[in-house]
């Protein structure tokens, strides 16, 4: 591999648990490692995210770039940033930009990475930004480094939206490590804190968004009450302003004493989360991957997930269901009821989640790097 300086744009990570925190941890120091010294890497953090990178990745390769205020005002400071740092590199060898946020600060020198295509989809994406896209970033591709995304389902979709050929797509999938996912002695003590039991409730993890669905989730625990199955629903993850909405929804049910919202949970809560869950339920419209899909079966959870392309590329059969309340109900009645259903999802679980490896997405980056 040639020598070459990757500039990677991670300012959008705040240190609150994501994909694409996860994703940038996981796959930096993999490729790092794998370019036998040929990359010299800079990756650009918020404050907030710092300590987090810190832990995985050198302190000197970090860029800390100061707070900056959300939405295009923001970006556009950041990506000043970059281009001063690209420019004080010159003359040191070939110059790569990495950027998963928009607005493109070098489209010529940047390896775009588009985890999913919500950006084109109406209700999933802000007007200014889907006329972004549908005006200047088709015309930037043709001039991209590379245009990559995580999935063939994502890449599908992206060709579409952008006029490109699914060809000229890389793929750098996600990964997972089973080993990250450690189910503590103390699980029940740690669930009984929040108020849950172990097999006790429905969890939802995940940003609180449209596209996630969190209010087919809702409707959903409605019919369960109704027909007196037992326990709690658990929406776990970051609000994306939505839980006024979301809360509102629920004692429209009358839910308030079946929800429960946890803002945010560590790595560590994950984990217990997962672990502890009846059953994990993804109902989302969008995913251009979705990790949280394998981590529920690598820590042994039985999964339901809506029935879209990047969750029949990823964990397939016997999971994915199409968005029905009553067909995802009785779902439900078959896990808790059958021995042999839960087996059979733990058994072709296990093949899944080692399908999918964070050594194979790092092995893949390497050899795009190599072609540039």
């Amino acid at each position: 591999m040639k020598k070459l300086r990757l500039f990677v744009e991670a300012t959008s990570c705040d240190g609150a648990p994501s994909g694409a925190l996860r994703r940038h941890l996981e796959l930096w120091p993999r490729v790092l490692e794998g370019s036998g010294g040929a990359l010299d890497l800079r990756v650009l953090v918020s404050p907030a995210a710092r300590e987090v990178f810190a832990g995985r990745l050198d302190p000197k390769l970090l860029v800390e770039v100061p707070d900056t205020p959300a939405g295009p005002v923001g970006r556009l400071r950041v990506n000043r940033e970059l281009r001063d740092l690209v420019a004080r590199a010159r003359g040191s060898g070939e110059i790569v930009v990495h950027q998963e946020t928009l607005p493109l600060a070098l489209p010529r020198q940047t390896i775009l990475c588009r985890h999913d295509g919500r950006i084109h989809r109406l209700g999933l994406s802000s007007l200014p930004r889907r006329l972004y896209a549908g005006l200047k970033l088709r015309g930037q591709v043709r001039g991209l480094k590379a245009l990559i995304t995580v999935s063939a389902s994502s890449a599908a979709e992206l060709a579409r939206a952008l006029g490109v050929e699914i060809e000229t797509i890389r793929i750098v999938p996600n990964g997972i490590d089973p080993a990250a996912l450690v189910v503590p002695a103390d699980l029940e003590p740690r669930l009984a804190a929040l108020g849950l039991e172990r097999g006790g409730y429905r969890l939802v993890l995940g940003h609180r968004e449209r596209r996630k669905n969190p209010y087919f989730a809702i409707e959903l625990e409605a019919t369960l009450r109704a027909r007196n199955f037992g326990g709690r629903l658990v929406l776990a993850g970051r609000d994306t302003g939505e839980d006024g909405a979301i809360r509102r929804h629920a004692d429209r049910l009358g839910l308030r004493d079946r929800l429960l919202i946890l803002d945010r949970p560590d790595d560590d809560l994950r984990s217990v989360l997962l672990a502890g869950a009846q059953c994990v339920l993804v109902p989302s419209i969008l995913e251009g991957f979705s990790m949280v899909t394998l981590e529920a079966l690598a820590v042994g959870a039985p999964l339901i997930c809506s029935d879209i392309p990047a969750h029949r590329e990823v964990v397939g059969d016997p999971y994915c269901l199409p968005l029905g309340i009553a067909d995802w109900r009785e779902a439900l009645f078959r896990l808790r009821d059958s021995a042999e259903e839960r087996n059979r999802q733990a058994s072709s679980g296990r093949e899944r989640v080692a399908a999918w490896t964070w050594d194979a997405a790092a092995a893949a980056m390497l050899a795009l790097l190599e072609e540039l």
